[in-house]
């Protein structure tokens, strides 16, 4: 896995979210997950709208697949694999935040991981990720556009509560790129209804107080906001939720290899997920973006060039499997 954040990061169209923050928590109590494959696809589009200051129009579409497989298990020992190919669409004539470039027409976010846990006795549970990805508009094209991550975490159990600890570093992906990550949090589960993962500096909290209803909200560094309400009405779930998310790109060719195409966006959604059973559900979503911008720098703090967006409707749609 890239990082630290990504392992609980909701997924994109909150009409999974619920299963994502199940498979989330789930993964805190390692007796409890379960062999299989899990995967989805899906994509969203935003129609053109003017780029801010310039006589411009800007199109994005959005697609991507995800596939994470549990390869080998044995009480709390495991072993997975993970891999996700995502794609942002581009259809502009402008050029890019800094004026020395057109937009690149694709930017690919490819990610391939190992992860495996390992009973180390007393209950405790250790476990590492080590992954290679490529966030940009000629992926593995050098190694400037290649990067690599690895976490280690440690848990130790509290009743049905934890103690977790985590280390991360990974050479590129965002905000955290090139900077080591260490952290230590609580998994906390008074009761089935409520599960939270608190740290520094992050959160995520999972509330159910009625079979048919449930509340989320997490936040990452440093931009990685989420929360939102489920209803379950049978086999569909009604969904509706706020986030501000970013994504970062290192374009071949760029003058300063630490620089990326920043894109940051917070929007609105509500939808519905159809359950059919066995695994497969898919998500339907509409939604409205604001706050969005193209930035081109180190990072949030460091960007020097911009080109806002402005605001604008979208739709999205996903679906989502499991093999046991």
């Amino acid at each position: 896995m890239r990082r630290i954040v990504q392992l609980a990061a909701f997924a994109a169209v909150l009409g999974s979210a619920s299963a994502a923050a199940q498979d989330f928590f789930g993964s805190l109590d390692p007796t409890a997950q379960k062999p299989g494959v899990q995967s989805s696809v899906s994509w969203r589009m935003y129609p053109d709208a003017d780029l801010k200051g310039l006589d411009e129009d800007i199109g994005l579409a959005k697609s991507s697949v995800r596939v994470n497989a549990m390869l080998w298990k044995d009480g709390k020992d495991s072993l997975s694999l993970s891999t996700s190919v995502g794609l942002l669409g581009i259809d502009s004539a402008a050029l890019s935040p800094s004026g020395g470039r057109p937009y690149p027409l694709k930017l690919w976010n490819v990610v391939m991981g190992l992860g495996i846990q390992q009973d180390v006795g007393k209950g405790c549970t250790a476990g590492g990720n080590v992954s290679v990805s490529s966030s940009s508009d000629e992926p593995f094209g050098t190694l400037d556009e290649t990067g690599f991550s690895i976490s280690l975490s440690l848990r130790i159990p509290q009743g049905d509560s934890a103690w977790l600890v985590f280390l991360y570093y990974g050479s590129s992906g965002g905000e955290l790129s090139r900077i080591p990550f260490p952290s230590v949090g609580f998994f906390w589960k008074p009761c089935e209804e409520f599960q939270a993962l608190l740290g520094m500096p992050f959160f995520m909290i999972h509330y159910r107080p009625w079979k048919m209803l449930m509340f989320h909200a997490s936040y990452f560094p440093l931009t990685q906001v989420r929360a939102g309400v489920m209803c379950f009405l049978l086999v569909v779930l009604l969904h509706a939720g706020v986030s501000w998310t970013n994504e970062g790109f290192y374009l071949a060719g760029r003058d300063r290899r630490s620089d990326q195409l920043l894109y940051y966006q917070k929007e609105i959604t509500a939808g519905a997920t159809v359950h059919f059973g066995r695994g497969a559900s898919a998500a339907f979503t509409a939604g409205y973006a604001f706050d969005r911008e193209f930035r081109e720098g180190r990072a949030w703090w460091g960007s020097y060039d911009r080109a806002p967006v402005r605001n604008g409707w979208f739709v999205a749609v996903e679906g989502s499997f499991r093999f046991n």
